[in-house]
């Protein structure tokens, strides 16, 4: 009886956690809709719901008399199980109770139920906050590194606060350019895009978390419309799935646009700016193994996920992005309101018109992005800075170039204008030196010869008497001696007199002369 009360408790367990894990799934999933569907039109899972909340309170009362006791039974329990049994029970008593009432609220108000999602879902669409530049930053900071992206045209962006702007692009293989080109644009121009992403993406718990923290939201148009309405700058990508999961069959860089318009029309009737916006580099340094179809899994004829090979360092290229010039739909709009009110209630002349009029802006979209990729690979092919090799090469022989004109300068004052050595040091000279100089003169000695005095070594007051020499080598010294040093025993030719007279009558005057500091009187 234990253990069929055990496997009953975690058959119930297992039901109201797959419940409540579709619930938590966003209202456009197909398996949430149906089970609203299901429980809206029909009275049986209410019914269902009760008897397993009538099961599992029954299955706690039985584990606490058990486990006191209170139950006469042959084989004495296992302890740990019947506490396990209790807390199974518990949350089964609380989580279906949960669902009853929600079953109960949803029954005959599938409309409602759905609104309020929808509801639930925009509140949270309005209330997003971007991270600060600061938090974003050191994310992509090794992305950065690799890639090293550049950005075009940043002049052509309107002011977002006089201008509503739609950012169109092209994207890449598995969309790998979207977190650059929003920091990039984020960053230089103090201005977030938040993404319009295929609902595939939020099918995930995981992932479609980690796209709403960074600003994006289920690509549809009441979600577009909302963000545009409410100052948001939004980035939309008409090619979606299928240009992130490109095949080998696709160009590199194709559009995949087909006859896709909705952009096109929310931009028409709302008045907002279209930015044509590409990227360039990204399928360069990308190679598709293989292909793996998905159309059965998501119901997408032709759709495949494609296995890339990991560029090696050397493969490893420059991304760039671009910015055309913006494109205005205040015509379009003022056409289609004067067909609106000419027309009354003739729908069908205003969503003919409008289908015409969004042909003709996306055409136009194309066109531009179409140049901007080839304006980029343009570039691409005359950028001796694309591939990351030479980046690192051309950064070192930068680096050295630093180094060796900082020691260059470091060294000038040392140096004479010939580049040789017995420059003055930068140091002053002491007192010492200066006296020995007096000196000097008084010797009387020949312009074209150095004097004993003045080839003393200078005496730096700031290092403790430590001598700083120059070091230079002179003609008429012996071989191997220092210039100006003691032992030299050159004769003067004006004077006759000898180093050895003249360091003596140095230290005589000295001798004379009151100490420094001693007061004479």
């Amino acid at each position: 009886m234990i253990d069929l009360c055990h496997t009953t408790l975690v058959c119930l367990f297992g039901v109201h956690a797959a419940s409540a894990l579709i619930f938590f799934f966003p209202i456009n999933l197909a398996p949430k809709r149906l089970l609203i569907r299901l429980v809206s039109k029909s009275h049986f899972p209410i019914k269902a719901l009760t008897v397993a909340v009538v099961a599992s309170l029954s299955l706690l009362v039985w584990c606490i008399g058990r486990l006191n006791h209170w139950v006469p039974t042959l084989v004495t329990p296992d302890k740990t199980t019947l506490v396990v049994d209790m807390w199974l029970s518990a949350s089964n008593v609380f989580a279906f109770g949960v669902l009853r009432q929600l079953c109960y609220l949803c029954y005959h108000n599938e409309e409602a139920v759905m609104q309020m999602e929808q509801l639930a879902a925009s509140r949270d669409i309005l209330e997003w906050q971007p991270p600060t530049f600061e938090t974003l930053a050191p994310i992509l900071v090794p992305y950065k590194w690799l890639v090293s992206p550049k950005f075009y045209g940043l002049d052509r962006i309107p002011d977002e606060k006089t201008h509503r702007l739609l950012f169109v692009s092209n994207h890449a293989l598995w969309g790998l350019e979207m977190p650059l080109l929003i920091e990039g644009v984020y960053r230089l121009k103090n201005m977030f895009l938040r993404g319009l992403g295929d609902r595939v993406h939020f099918y995930l718990p995981g992932h479609r978390h980690l796209f709403e923290m960074m600003g994006a939201v289920e690509g549809t148009r009441p979600n577009c419309r909302l963000m545009l309405r409410h100052g948001f700058n939004v980035l939309v990508y008409p090619g979606g799935a299928r240009e992130v999961w490109k095949n080998k069959k696709n160009r590199k860089y194709e559009l995949l646009w087909g006859n896709r318009v909705g952009f096109a029309k929310i931009a028409i009737e709302e008045g907002c700016t279209i930015v044509p916006t590409c990227s360039v580099g990204t399928e360069d340094m990308l190679e598709i193994l293989r292909d793996i179809p998905i159309d059965w899994l998501i119901g997408r004829s032709g759709l495949s996920i494609p296995i890339l090979k990991v560029p090696t360092p050397a493969e490893t290229q420059r991304v760039y992005f671009w910015f055309g010039d913006p494109i205005s739909t205040h015509e379009y709009k003022r056409e289609l309101g004067e067909c609106s009110i000419k027309a009354s209630f003739a729908n069908d002349e205003y969503d003919e018109k409008l289908q015409r009029f969004a042909e003709a802006l996306r055409d136009k979209t194309k066109a531009a992005v179409e140049s901007g990729i080839s304006y980029l690979q343009k570039v691409q092919a005359e950028d001796c800075e694309r591939l990351l090799p030479d980046r690192v090469k051309l950064t070192a022989e930068a680096i050295k170039a630093a180094i060796t004109a900082q020691v260059e300068r470091s060294l000038k004052p040392f140096t004479n204008n010939d580049g040789t050595g017995g420059g003055t040091p930068l140091r002053s000279r002491s007192p010492l030196h200066s006296f020995l100089s007096s000196l000097s003169g008084r010797s009387g000695s020949s312009p074209g010869k150095m004097s004993p005095a003045s080839s003393f070594p200078h005496i730096d007051e700031a290092d403790d008497g430590r001598e700083d020499y120059e070091c230079g080598h002179d003609d008429d010294t012996e071989e191997g001696g220092w210039e100006g040093g003691p032992q030299r025993a050159s004769v003067d030719s004006g004077s006759g007199a000898t180093d050895t007279d003249t360091e003596a009558a140095a230290a005589a005057r000295r001798r004379s002369s009151p100490p420094k500091g001693r007061d004479d009187s």
